[in-house]
């Protein structure tokens, strides 16, 4: 057939013209042949060349293609048929040799079909078949042998090498996949009874291979498959099944699953659909976590199937799932889903995780719950358990309005926010509550309310701890047509902020600030003529034209008032400035594009700005712009502050006041203080003007005086400033003594980075106890200075030389000799030799008499010591470099009692020795083998002195000693080795062990503060390790000497104690402070800082030899307390300043003291082998018998109880602390009359004794006491 064509057409009843083509007939008589046989073909040879096949549609639309199952095939063009077939008999069947074709819409092509098939007694034989269409390759074979029988079969085997799934979507659109696969099926069976051999499909690294089998077909399905040792990848999947999310494949990664999928499905009658119930057990193996669990599929007449997910997860990594690293780490827990198939979102989503450990958590662990629907509507909880704590939260968000809804309740018991912060330098301990409810899609459209309840709480900010104490504080937000209202109220802030926040004010302020910016670097960068370093412009914000800003203004206004300043400034960090008290403010800020208005003020009781103190600051300012164009030229400014009282370095300064205006470029700077008719002993007039190339400072008047000096201008020139140089012609600061010496200090020369600049300074009899009387240093130094000086380099490579000479230097009220100092440049290098040396003067042997800067007087401390070697100072590009070498022929050890802070005292002595300190000046290297001569020292705590000897080496991690000796005044001993860790010269911590022999550790007789006190001699070893603010003293066995007298208080009567003890919350709940070490360990102790003994904490194990005395004091203020003499056994634990005390103690003797306040006391006596037990809450027993110790004192009150029910005489007694004795305790009275009878009862505690008499009763029935009278020959009294 040369191009043949076939028309197809589908009539209205579905039916095609095709079927009467084919329809079969009987023919008739006369048509027959002889034998009344028909014709029967046996042989054909077919070939079709060019042929065309087209179809019509004059029906519905086929159900399959108006569901997009298929093409539509009902109206479509098959061009380019080409074909060759044969037709052979029963033995050899059907041949196609040869097929191809080309479908115009959808487009498709087969360049090749080949297949031999037979069909004989009703099977039917398919072989050799192929079909190729450029992109896939399709083979198989098979059979079917009567297949709808009960006793038939069928077997099929394919293979797709490729199958390209995007030519399958090209004939089924509804396919959901595309790309090239491998695939290899095999099934065997019936229709009744199939048996899937083998199903595997594979694509890179991935494979899915499953077999199983189905029942009931056709009228029905009855299957189970398993997918065992499946693997798919992100790649993979998305290049099959591009409509799932890429991001979520990512996040699982390499997934391996095992799924065992069983269920049924049956036809739904007349409606070609198919119900479906199913089953899938699943298996997973993510890089995100594992999976295990149940997914139920049901579908129902006219119903899109539903789906119901339950599964177990193990090894969760939120990190992967998240994408946010702050949750690195692994959890567990189950996620439900419901929904149904072909959905984009499912109707409930449940999480639920337990036990999920976040490594930004450290040991906390994260249980959360989270419900979300389809509607919009999200709910859950949260809970963060850590080891000291816990943080929960409740929330939700509806959507199902335009303006979502939001609810937040969040509950902090000891919680430690770090996780949550960008920083890793804070911890917390927050105990509070905040609640937050409000609504908006926008912050314009924002509204709602917020409540935080903060109660006692903790921050740690690196090594310092602030305590937040308790507060309250509500925040409201309101938003109205085109402005928003915040309002806060609270013990902490309050304050009032309103205006426009639309988007508009935000154009508008990054307008302005943009201006700003470009007007700051107008400003600065003016760089020195001839230098070739000036820094480089920044990239500048591209900033909005006026035209396109709302032509309306915008509009902030508000004021606020600090109420608690001490309790916001808890929560900021220590490097924040001190926060001011009773600060109050408002402002009211207009911005147009063509126009800028600002007016505020401020005031406050008291601020500190670090050494200076104001009293009563005020501060106005108004400000104004036309343009932002030149806000530098169109700028007007006014701004004043004023002060009742300046101090500064024990200096009080009356009326300051400090007025700046700027107009036109030019800024005018006024201070003035004191009265207006008198000369103040601070006032300074400048001038500073921008010039097209630089900008230039001049000093009108310059005056700083206190009593006894007074620094003023005597020359200046002005001065230029330019963006790398700073030129000084001349500055001159003289000071007129009244004393009538003068000093001078002189500026003069070029400071840049150029090495041809240099700034020389001249000094000229300076008092350095002036300065650190200005300068309020706590440790001031004095002396007199001259120098010469010269300062090349600028802040890259900075060089100084010169030469300096202190006479008489004396640090704090110690002489230590004469200062003299000189350096130059190393010749043929870049370093400078640099020569130092601390010499006694001639007669530095007496103390020198007081004056106004030491009125103590000075104790010589003569120091002899060099160091000489070369140096390159730090600057921008180069951290410096240290090569120095020191010879100390005497260098005083009086430096002992800063290091801990007056803690040791009576310092005497002296190191001698050499060493060399290398390189930089941020981690010197410092190597010294140093010995220690005729030390003393004493310990005024512990009421102890020491001698000590021996070697000290020290390198740049350590001070170590190597068998220091020690001596106290009672012959007792010790050596000492190990060392002193310098910790980068951040802070200073011990890691030492010494050997004791008899050594006198305390000597103190009371103490409210120390865990433990007495008159104590020890033997043994002892260890002391830790950072200096919070060591620990520990021994596993310790020897106490029988002469020594321990007393350990278990019950502290005052409200506040010192953190050396143990710590109570006074009525109002406030605990003292418990700072932290300071910055490193040449500053100094920030107020609060615990100090080395309020830190130190214990774990000692003491051995008591006999006749060793052992206090337990009850109550210090009162007397209470248990003597017992013995020995045993005891350990002393200090923890955070928590004590606990454990132990035993046979005892030979001793007595217990009770008091009462002015009611009676009561002396036991402690017989011989009685036994003391310390532990928990162990009790302490005493038994004995005391005569004659009580006495009772009667109130003038009359009686607090009816007569009328006779009572015994008794007296309870009930302890509070570390232990208890056992009650009710016998005693036999006698009583005396000294006033009416009806008048005896029991005074009232001492109001100091903090509940430790909790009750104490005395009752005696009025018939026996009458009885009593009468015996001791006293009259009778009537009773009421």
């Amino acid at each position: 057939l040369h191009r043949p064509t076939v028309h197809l057409r589908r009539g209205p009843n579905g039916r095609w013209n095709l079927a009467r083509a084919f329809a079969r007939s009987q023919p008739s008589a006369s048509d027959s042949t002889g034998d009344a046989s028909p014709i029967r073909l046996s042989a054909l040879d077919l070939r079709i060349e060019d042929g065309t096949v087209t179809t019509s549609n004059n029906g519905s639309t086929p159900r399959l293609v108006a569901r997009n199952r298929l093409f539509n095939y009902a109206d479509a063009r098959l061009r380019n048929l080409n074909a060759r077939l044969r037709l052979r008999g029963t033995g050899d069947g059907l041949h196609f040799d040869l097929f191809s074709a080309r479908l115009a819409d959808p487009a498709f092509q087969i360049d090749r079909l080949t297949a031999r098939g037979a069909l004989q007694d009703g099977r039917l034989q398919l072989d050799r078949f192929r079909l190729d269409t450029g992109r896939s390759l399709l083979t198989g074979s098979g059979f079917a042998d009567r297949p709808l029988a009960q006793a038939g079969s069928l077997a099929v085997t394919v293979r797709g090498r490729p199958l390209n799934l995007s030519e399958g979507r090209r004939l089924a659109p509804a396919l959901p996949l595309r790309g090239e696969v491998q695939l290899r099926a095999e099934a065997r069976g019936t229709l009744g009874d199939l048996a899937i051999q083998r199903l595997h499909v594979e694509r890179g690294a991935s494979t899915l291979s499953a077999s199983g089998r189905v029942r009931g077909l056709p009228r029905e399905a009855r299957f189970r498959l398993s997918f065992d040792e499946n693997t798919l990848t992100p790649q993979d999947v998305a290049a099959v099944a591009p409509s799932v999310d890429p991001s979520r494949l990512r996040r699982a990664g390499r997934t391996q699953f095992s799924l065992d999928l069983r269920g049924e499905a049956a036809p739904i009658p007349g409606g070609g659909a198919w119900t479906l119930s199913a089953t899938a057990d699943v298996e997973a193996q993510t890089e995100a976590g594992d999976v295990a669990g149940t997914v139920q599929v049901e579908r129902a007449q006219g119903r899109s199937p539903a789906y119901e997910a339950r599964l177990q997860a193990s090894q969760l990594d939120p990190e992967r799932l998240t994408g946010s690293s702050a949750l690195r780490g692994a959890g567990r827990g189950t996620i439900t889903a419901q929904g149904r198939l072909g959905e984009n979102t499912p109707d409930t989503v449940s999480i639920s995780l337990r036990d999920t450990r976040l490594r930004a958590l450290d040991s906390g662990a994260l249980d959360l719950d989270v419900t979300t629907r389809a509607d919009g509507v999200l709910r859950g909880t949260a809970r963060l358990r850590q080891e000291d704590g816990s943080l929960r939260a409740r929330f939700r968000v509806d959507s199902t309005e335009v303006a979502p809804r939001y609810h937040l309740t969040a509950t902090a018991d000891g919680a430690d926010l770090a996780p949550l912060l960008p920083t890793d330098t804070v911890t917390t301990r927050l105990n509070g509550r905040f609640t937050l409810s409000g609504s908006g899609a926008s912050i314009a459209s924002a509204k709602g309310d917020a409540r935080l309840q903060l109660d006692s709480s903790v921050v740690h900010y690196g090594e310092r701890t602030q305590v937040v104490p308790t507060f309250q504080q509500q925040f409201q937000l309101d938003s109205f047509a085109d402005s928003s209202r915040l309002r806060l109220e609270g013990d902490v802030l309050t304050a009032t902020l309103g205006g426009t926040l639309a988007p508009s004010l935000a154009d508008l302020g990054a307008y302005w600030l943009n201006g700003v910016q470009r007007a700051a670097r107008r400003v600065y960068r003016k760089p020195y003529p001839g230098s070739r370093d000036s820094l480089s412009a920044p990239a500048s914000t591209p900033r909005a034209e006026p035209s396109t800003l709302a032509a309306g203004p915008g509009r902030l206004r508000g004021r606020f008032r600090l109420k608690r300043p001490g309790a916001l400034a808890s929560l900021l960090p220590p490097s924040t400035p001190r926060l001011p008290n009773g600060l109050s403010s408002q402002f009211d800020l207009t911005m147009r594009p063509d126009s800028l208005r600002l007016q505020l003020r401020g005031r406050a009781d008291s601020l500190r700005l670090g050494p200076a103190a104001l009293d009563g600051p005020r501060l106005r300012l108004r400000a104004s712009a036309g343009s932002a164009d030149a806000l530098e030229r169109a700028l007007r400014a006014n701004a004043t502050l004023s002060t009742g009282t300046l101090t500064l370095g024990g200096q009080r300064v009356p009326s300051v006041e400090v007025a700046l205006r700027q107009q036109s470029g030019t800024s005018r700077v006024r201070l003035t203080s004191g009265p207006s008719d008198q000369p103040g002993p601070a006032r300074l007039t400048a001038r500073l003007t921008q010039l097209p190339d630089r900008n230039r400072l001049t000093i009108q008047d310059l005056r700083l005086a206190t009593p006894g000096y007074a620094w003023t201008r005597s020359r200046s020139e002005p001065i230029d400033l330019y963006e790398n140089a700073v030129v000084v012609p001349s500055l001159t600061l003289r000071n007129k003594a009244a004393t009538g010496s003068r000093q001078r200090i002189a500026l003069r020369g070029v400071l840049s980075s150029a090495p041809s600049d240099t700034l020389f300074l001249d000094a000229e009899r300076v008092s350095l106890a002036d300065l650190s009387h200005r300068l309020a240093l706590k440790q001031p130094l004095g002396g007199m200075m001259s120098s010469e000086l010269a300062f090349t380099g600028g802040g890259r490579a900075p060089e100084l030389t010169g030469s300096l000479n202190v006479h008489r230097l004396s640090f704090d009220d110690r002489l230590l000799g004469h200062l003299s100092l000189s350096s130059r440049y190393a010749q043929g290098s870049d370093d400078v030799e640099v020569e130092a040396a601390l010499r006694p003067p001639p007669g530095l042997t007496r103390p020198f008499p007081a004056d106004s800067t030491t009125p103590g007087g000075l104790r010589p401390e003569p120091s002899n010591l060099r160091i000489g070697g070369t140096l390159q100072l730090p600057g921008a590009e180069t951290p410096g470099a240290l090569d120095l070498r020191l010879n100390a022929k005497r260098a005083d050890f009086f430096f002992l009692t800063y290091i801990f802070d007056q803690k040791i005292t009576n310092v005497r002595g002296a190191l001698h020795g050499t060493g060399r300190v290398t390189g930089t000046f941020r981690r010197p290297n410092i190597q010294a083998d140093l010995r220690l001569e005729n030390g003393k020292f004493s310990i005024p705590r512990f009421q102890t002195r020491y001698a000590a000897n021996g070697p000290v080496t020290v390198d740049s991690t350590d001070i170590r000693l190597d068998d220091l000796r020690l001596h106290d005044r009672t012959g007792g001993t010790a050596t000492v080795n190990g060392a002193l860790h310098l910790n980068g010269y951040e802070y200073l911590s011990f890691d030492l062990a010494a050997s004791l022999d008899e050594l006198r550790v305390i000597n103190v007789a009371d103490s409210d503060s120390l865990p433990f006190f007495g008159h104590i001699w020890g033997s043994g070893q002892l260890t002391l390790r830790g950072p200096l603010s919070g060591a620990t003293l520990s021994s596993s066995e310790a020897d106490i000497a029988p002469k020594s007298e321990i007393s350990i208080p278990i019950n502290e009567s005052r409200a506040d104690t010192d953190t050396g003890f143990i710590v109570f919350a006074d009525s109002t709940g406030k605990l003292p402070d418990v700072q932290q070490r300071r910055k490193n360990i040449f500053a100094d102790r920030p107020a609060g800082e615990r100090r080395f003994t309020e830190g130190l904490d214990l774990d000692l194990n003491l051995v008591a030899e006999s006749g060793t005395t052992v206090r337990l004091v009850l109550d210090p203020l009162l007397g209470d307390q248990i003597k017992a003499e013995g020995s045993g056994r005891i350990q002393l634990q200090r923890s955070g300043g928590d004590l606990r005390t454990y132990g035993s103690l046979e005892v030979s003797g001793g007595e217990y003291l009770f008091t009462a306040g002015e009611l009676f006391f009561r002396r036991f006596r402690i017989q011989n082998g009685a036994r003391q037990s310390r532990g928990g809450l162990a009790r302490v027993s005493a038994r004995g018998r005391a005569r004659r110790c009580h006495r009772a004192r009667a109130d003038a009150a009359g009686p607090t109880r009816s007569h009328h029910r006779p009572r015994r005489s008794q007296s309870q007694r009930r302890l509070r602390g570390a232990g208890s004795l056992p009650l009710p305790l016998r005693a036999q009275y006698r009583i005396r009359h000294e006033r009416p009878a009806h008048q005896l009862v029991p005074a009232r505690p001492h109001p100091h004794r903090a509940g430790a008499l909790r009750r104490s009763r005395l009752h005696t029935p009025p018939d026996r006491l009458q009885q009593r009278l009468a015996a001791r020959g006293e009259p009778a009294q009537p009773l009421p």
